[in-house]
């Protein structure tokens, strides 16, 4: 039994890095795909030009959609793990164990709780 919890702020600041990487190394990525396919277009296609460019259009608007649902995704998980902190440290009950349980909150009230080994 551990009394303080600092695994849990560990594993609190591995999520928030891991997040914050995720999202730079993605957006860096969307841009310079991007970039190097617009460049691409302007010197090889004049046929498929403007299907192309739709493509690039949709494959920045996926890349955007999915780092917003990432980001929610993330954010639910990061306010969970502060609810369970608050919770543990009201009951004293804390184990190793549940260093993995993640409890999602949705808007709906509605809790799921995912334990882990």
């Amino acid at each position: 039994m551990v009394k303080n919890s600092w695994y849990l702020h560990n594993i609190k600041k591995v999520i928030r890095t891991s997040t914050l990487l995720f999202f730079s190394l993605f957006i860096f990525f969307g841009h310079l795909f991007s970039f190097l396919f617009q460049s691409f277009l302007f010197r090889f296609s004049l046929f498929f030009e403007r299907f192309l460019f739709r493509f690039t259009e949709f494959i920045l608007c996926f890349l955007i959609a999915f780092s917003f649902i990432v980001f929610v995704f993330c954010f639910f998980i990061n306010c969970s793990l502060r609810a369970f902190t608050f919770r543990c440290r009201i009951t004293g009950d804390f184990y190793f164990i549940q260093l993995f349980t993640v409890q999602l909150t949705f808007p709906t009230g509605r809790h799921t709780v995912f334990s882990g080994s």
